[in-house]
Parts: structure tokens; C-alpha cells; sequence
């Protein structure tokens, strides 16, 4: 199925933007959560990037590693693991090994992360998944092994959270976030916006992306945005 997927894209001159991510059952940390769980071992993890790198060289060449790895719905944690220790994990399991393999295996490839949940404010400040400890203490690791830094905002006012002035009792904006980790010259790409198709109209929808589209048109720094999705699941 995949492989049909990529030559249509190809065929369509679609560029494809692929996340790795998620281990079957003999591969899991923890089988609790299914094939949310983080790999057992960082060597099964990263020959299965390196195949299939390996396998859509020429064809894909932007690679994603994991998808909100800051969530337990994606990435399995026991809800008294602390962040600092579910932050190493993501690091030394899936982040370093992953961007390692893709790097192997197509050294023009480019390697983006890390697609974290827009969560925060003073009530989550203290959570193991809001985002901004998250980004800084990653960025300050592991800068070096990331090409584009990626991030989902679903906020109609998602410039407040981004770069824009912030309520006073959410996080630092996430470019200063980034900026002042030394990592302001990687481009940054929204990897998923957007905004719930059973609650607003399909033109409400247009007028919001033409907005959020004119917004990023008059910022040099965002480079990429991807909407998700168009018509989202009825469930």
C-alpha cells in the first residue's frame, strides 16, 4: 500500500513528508499500549528506519520521527514517570538512533521533528506532556540532529502561542522557545492545523486558513504548514 501511495505522489510531482513512528508488539516497551509504545530496544528501532529510508531514497526525502511523543496517547508512559525521564527515552530510543539511521542511510535526507501537542498553561505547567519543556530540554540535547523543527498548534489564535505576545500565564512563545536554544536558523514547519469540521462551517474553515496563510506568509522563519485535515474522522 505504501509503496502505490509514494509513486502516486511521485507521479503527481507531490513532495511526501513521512513520519516513522510506533513498534509492533514484539518490539514495544510496553505492550499496555500497543503499538504506542516506544521501542524495546533503539537497535530494532533503527534498523527499521535505515530499511525504509533505504527503501524510498529518491523518492521521499523528508522524515519525521514520531508524532507527539509528548502525549501517553502516542507515546506510552505509567502516569508517575516523570517528564525528565520520558524526555530521555524519546532522546536516546527513537530521536537520536532514528535521526542516525535516516542520516546513514540517505545523508541528503532531511530529519524533522518534533511534532509535539500545542498543551500548556500554568494548570498543565507541571504535566509530563506540556510542550515547551519538551522543546527546550530536546533542542538543548540534540539541535544537531534536526534539520527542521516541526510543531502542531490547533489554537484559532495559534500567532499568541507561536510567536506572538502570550496570556500571561501560558509558556514563552515557542519561537523564543526556540531561539533561545541556539536553534533559530532551522526553518520551522506547522505540521498540523486546523480547525474541527463538525464545529464550523466549511466557509468559516476558508476564511481562517486564508488568514493563517497570510500570516505565515509575513514570517520568514515559517516555512512549511501542513492543515489536518480536511474533513476530520465523524467519530
Amino acid at each position: 500500500v505504501a509503496d502505490g501511495l509514494v509513486d502516486m505522489a511521485v507521479k503527481h510531482q507531490l513532495n511526501v513528508y513521512a513520519t516513522l513512528a510506533y513498534a509492533p508488539n514484539w518490539a514495544a516497551s510496553s505492550v499496555q499500549a500497543n503499538e504506542r509504545s516506544g521501542p524495546k530496544d533503539p537497535a530494532d528501532w533503527s534498523r527499521f528506519v535505515q530499511a525504509v529510508v533505504n527503501r524510498y531514497k529518491g523518492k521521499i526525502s523528508h522524515w519525521g520521527i514520531w508524532n507527539e511523543p509528548n502525549l501517553t496517547h502516542f507515546l506510552w508512559f505509567a502516569d508517575s514517570t516523570p517528564r525528565a525521564q520520558r524526555i530521555q527515552t524519546y532522546l536516546q530510543t527513537i530521536l537520536l538512533p532514528g535521526s542516525q539511521a535516516v542520516k546513514a542511510a540517505d545523508p541528503d535526507a532531511v530529519v524533522v521533528a518534533l511534532d509535539l501537542a500545542h498543551l500548556g498553561g500554568s494548570s498543565l505547567e507541571n504535566k509530563a506532556h506540556a510542550w515547551q519543556p519538551w522543546l527546550e530540554e530536546v533542542l538543548k540535547q540534540a539541535k544537531g540532529s534536526i534539520d527542521v523543527i516541526s510543531h502542531h498548534t490547533y489554537q484559532s489564535d495559534y500567532m499568541r502561542s507561536l510567536d506572538g505576545s502570550v496570556w500571561p500565564w501560558e509558556y514563552p512563545s515557542f519561537l523564543s522557545t526556540v531561539q533561545a536554544q541556539g536553534a533559530a536558523q532551522k526553518p520551522i514547519w506547522i505540521t498540523e492545523i486546523g480547525w474541527k469540521t463538525d464545529e464550523i462551517s466549511e466557509a468559516a474553515q476558508a476564511t481562517e486558513y486564508t488568514k493563517m496563510l497570510d500570516t505565515m506568509l509575513g514570517r520568514a522563519w515559517w516555512k512549511r504548514v501542513f492543515p489536518y485535515e480536511l474533513r476530520d474522522d465523524p467519530n
